[in-house]
């Protein structure tokens, strides 16, 4: 357990990730902060208190609202390399799911943006945490709270 870095990005276009892993104008930063590495086999919360929030009027970031039928890709990085992903088999394939959200196996990026060219890229991996959300039926603020599941999908 020790305090560490994380920023969390998440792409500015609607869409998959692949193609963009090393490209910091592809990404808009959604938190940066220092929280408590709670270490391995042990979550560690990341909150997402947006910075330079683009909220609509039912107080939720534009920027982490996602339609039905969207893709919304997610840049996670810490300055320790104590994020944990799995090594999987079918890169762009639904690793997991619910009733409302679909997980890919996509992309772990060693070092910053993939380090110098860009060539620390591994495929495929998962992401082993776990996702809060919420349905928004409407904008006028009526939403469906989601409680976090006891597994990770």
């Amino acid at each position: 357990e020790k305090p560490c870095l994380v920023a969390v990005y998440v792409s500015k276009e609607k869409a998959s990730h692949f193609g963009h892993e090393t490209n910091p104008d592809a990404w808009s930063l959604i938190t940066n902060t220092t929280v408590q590495c709670e270490g391995y086999f042990k979550r560690t919360h990341v909150p997402l208190e947006s910075l330079g929030r683009n909220l609509t009027d039912g107080n939720y970031d534009e920027r982490l609202m996602i339609k039905p039928g969207q893709t919304m890709s997610f840049y996670v990085m810490m300055n320790d390399p104590l994020l944990r992903y799995t090594i999987t088999k079918n890169f762009g394939e639904v690793y997991s799911s619910t009733d409302h959200l679909l997980l890919y196996e996509g992309t772990g990026v060693g070092d910053w943006w993939g380090g110098e060219k860009g060539g620390v890229l591994y495929r495929p991996r998962t992401w082993d945490g776990a996702i809060r959300y919420e349905l928004i039926h409407s904008l006028e603020g009526i939403h469906e709270p989601v409680e976090e599941p006891d597994e990770e999908p």
